[in-house]
């Protein structure tokens, strides 16, 4: 076959791909806006300064092309103004440039630079935020997620263990009925949050969950039908992005495709990802690593696309940057769901993502046994039955886990209410978490909400966990119906049928 013929080909082959709804390779922004490996390991040495540009057009009018169109040829420069300014800082400053891009949603362009030796990057921020031209100055920081192999789990679960759980199965045998997956009797956090019970009122249809963590592996049967788009935001590297095992891991819980006859079924199965790599793996055993240019660079995406949740599976410092954006989005409507974990140093403390108020913040119910805090959602995080590279499954465990669980039962709820804020959307879930019992007397603690409604009780030695099945009725049982002025994301309907009053 000659050459024009097999582009020809591979053209066609590429086109059928993109209508029948597969994302085979993640797009990745040019690499201007990218650390490499090496400047990545000197972080500590490094600053983010924004320049206000807000008076500069918009690189790419595109729904979620933000910060570049992705995959031009061209590196990014930024507007003449931010040109001239990020210069004019680095010769004065004796600054390295390192990295740019720009936040249409917030109107700035950012710079990393790398500080000169001889200066503290306490010194050097103090300077910056001194001088008129700049908009804001802040380390560059690191962020980690929180997730890991269960201990002894198997690569992938087998047919012995399947048929070992039929006593489980056959209690759940009215939800088992409904999905035809062979893994989905062996989903204990999933019976234990009552999602089979939930699923019956609605499956996330066409909600749109940003998944904000590693890259993920595209080809999973579970996963692959989910996806709507995959970016890269560490680096240009496809391979490395399919085989990341946090993000994917993630993207199962939420979302793994159902009636396949193949694997697990994600809490919401209906739903649809948009897989932004922003934290890379160096190790597939240790926590994945982010920063805050990449889970900049993925939360503005995420913004512009329209999601409706985000998901955090990580924890990190406070971080000026991020928390604009992660208050940007509850602006708009989205959901944010974050890790209420220590960090990687373990520190505990209410940092990034969950120091941003309205981020529904969740904690692994498997290690707060006996204790419901007001403050927090629990979802469960031991042993998570889920996806992983290859077309595998394991059992994971983590904060991290919750954390996606938890997204997933925010997308069944978006489903019914739509104009559903973050608020309420927590006080729902928070109010869904049975009250322990002490010695079976009575409840030693009431729902930690002010909607009406009248969790279960368990005994103080049993993990309590959210209620999907519970907030769900909630919610169509009128009693935490919510009246919102709010057009939720990505609800506008601008098509000559069904056109919405919102569209211009």
């Amino acid at each position: 076959m000659s050459a024009p013929r097999i582009t020809r080909v591979a053209r066609a082959v590429a086109a059928a791909l993109v209508l029948a709804g597969c994302v085979s390779l993640p797009d990745a922004p040019d690499a201007s806006t990218r650390l490499s490996p090496a400047a990545r390991a000197t972080s500590d040495r490094q600053v983010v300064v924004t320049i206000d540009d807000a008076l500069a057009p918009r690189l790419d009018a595109r729904v979620g092309g933000t910060p570049r169109a992705l995959g031009a040829g061209a590196a990014y420069r930024g507007s003449v103004r931010a040109q001239d300014v990020a210069r004019a800082l680095g010769q004065d400053y004796g600054l390295e440039w390192l990295a740019a891009w720009r936040i249409d949603v917030l109107g700035v362009h950012c710079i990393v630079y790398r500080i000169p030796a001889g200066v503290t990057r306490e010194q050097m921020l103090e300077r910056l935020r001194g001088d008129r031209r700049v908009e804001s100055a802040q380390p560059l920081q690191d962020f980690a997620t929180s997730a890991q192999p269960a201990a002894g789990a198997a690569k992938d679960a087998g047919a012995a263990d399947v048929a070992a759980s039929g006593a489980t199965a056959r209690r759940d045998a009215q939800a088992r009925t409904r999905w035809d997956d062979p893994y989905f009797p062996l989903q204990r956090a999933l019976r234990e949050m009552r999602v089979p019970e939930a699923q019956a009122l609605a499956t996330g249809r066409a909600v749109r969950i940003a998944v904000i963590d590693t890259g993920a592996d595209l080809s999973h049967p579970d996963i692959a039908p989910q996806v709507l788009r995959a970016v890269n935001f560490v680096d240009g590297d496809a391979r490395r992005f399919g085989a990341d095992r946090h993000g994917t891991a993630v993207a199962g819980a939420i979302a793994a495709a159902a009636n396949n006859r193949v694997g697990i079924v994600g809490v919401a199965p209906d739903a649809r990802l948009l897989l932004l790599k922003a934290c890379w793996e160096d190790d597939p055993a240790l926590p994945a690593t982010c920063n805050s240019l990449t889970l900049a660079e993925a939360l503005a995406f995420a913004i512009e696309a329209r999601a409706q949740v985000i998901n955090l599976s990580l924890t990190g410092p406070a971080d000026p940057l991020l928390e604009r954006l992660v208050r940007r989005a509850l602006r708009d409507g989205i959901v944010v769901v974050g890790a209420d974990a220590p960090d990687a140093r373990g520190r505990a403390g209410r940092a990034f993502p969950i120091g941003v108020p309205e981020v529904l913040a969740v904690r692994d119910s498997d290690v707060t046994a006996g204790a419901t805090p007001h403050t927090a959602i629990l979802a469960p995080g031991r042993a998570v039955l889920t996806t992983v590279p290859g077309g595998h499954y394991d059992y994971v465990s983590g904060t991290s886990m919750a954390v996606a669980l938890a997204s997933g039962v925010a997308a069944l709820a978006l489903e019914l209410q739509p104009g559903l804020d973050a608020a309420h959307l927590g006080r729902l879930l928070r109010a869904s978490i049975p009250a322990p019992v002490e010695g079976g007397a009575g409840p030693s603690a009431a729902p930690a909400s002010a909607m009406a409604v009248t969790a279960p009780l368990v005994p103080t030695d049993s993990a309590p966990t959210l209620d999907a099945a519970l907030a769900l009725r909630t919610l169509t049982s009128g009693t935490g119906r919510v009246r919102s002025s709010r057009v939720a994301a990505g609800t506008l309907q601008c098509g000559s049928a069904g056109r919405s009053a919102g569209c211009r």
